[in-house]
């Protein structure tokens, strides 16, 4: 819900300045300082919240168990994600526009087109919308006995005494191309691999970053796990994703 304040605000501010610059018919109102000011808000405290402390690290030499982020976004995520919910926001607009004309025009009596545009266009806006939602959980991060990789459409949970080995890997096939599309950059991509005992091993994409980081999380995570993870896996599984 945070992000989607940053969203509906970013939103409906970006669509009020292309209306006013593309029509005389809109004029500059009270709303739009508000809404900067909401957006603005909104930024400085995403700023604050998405820029963890490295507790994991700090707390390996204690008795405490490690708790916090595998790693952090970095810099370079941060201000993505702070720039991706407001134009987020402005796709849900561009998505929701159209149907709510043709409803407007046509009502949603049976055999209209706009009763044919319900599902897919609410769909859209959907997935854009859980996509936007999830944007300040993403990451991966250590609790006292589960591991929860927060992707950006989904969780997944792996509790620690399951966990039989933990290694990094490069990201290729589908998954490799849809990141590739997410960060705007067909280059070579790297996440977590775990794998649970009697199962296959699972990426964790939300755990993807440069090859140095994800070697970086994947000590910590071995560390937080204990000698059963710490061994590499066989030469079979150590292939890339």
């Amino acid at each position: 819900m945070f992000s989607l304040l940053g969203a509906g605000a970013g939103g409906i501010l970006l669509v009020r300045i292309l209306l006013i610059s593309s029509s005389r018919e809109y004029r500059f109102g009270i709303d739009m300082p508000i809404e900067a000011a909401v957006l603005v808000v909104w930024g400085a405290s995403v700023i604050v919240l998405m820029n963890p402390p490295r507790s994991v690290l700090a707390r390996q030499a204690t008795e405490r168990p490690p708790r916090g982020q595998v790693w952090s976004l970095g810099r370079r995520f941060r201000i993505w994600n702070l720039l991706s919910a407001p134009v987020a926001g402005l796709l849900l607009v561009v998505l929701l526009a159209p149907l709510g004309e043709a409803v407007n025009l046509q009502g949603l009596t049976p055999g209209t087109p706009s009763a044919f545009l319900v599902v897919p266009f609410t769909a859209a806006a959907l997935v854009v919308a859980v996509f936007v939602a999830r944007i300040g959980w993403w990451g991966v991060e250590l609790r006292e006995d589960m591991l929860v990789a927060r992707g950006f459409l989904r969780s997944r949970r792996f509790l620690r005494d399951d966990i039989e080995a933990v290694w990094p890997g490069r990201v290729s096939g589908l998954g490799g191309w849809l990141l590739g599309v997410l960060m705007n950059n067909q280059g070579d991509y790297f996440a977590l691999k775990v794998q649970r005992r009697g199962e296959r091993a699972k990426t964790l994409y939300a755990s993807h970053s440069s090859h140095r980081d994800v070697l970086y999380a994947a000590q910590i995570v071995k560390c937080w796990v204990g000698s059963s993870a710490a061994t590499p896996p066989p030469q079979s599984m150590a292939k890339d994703l």
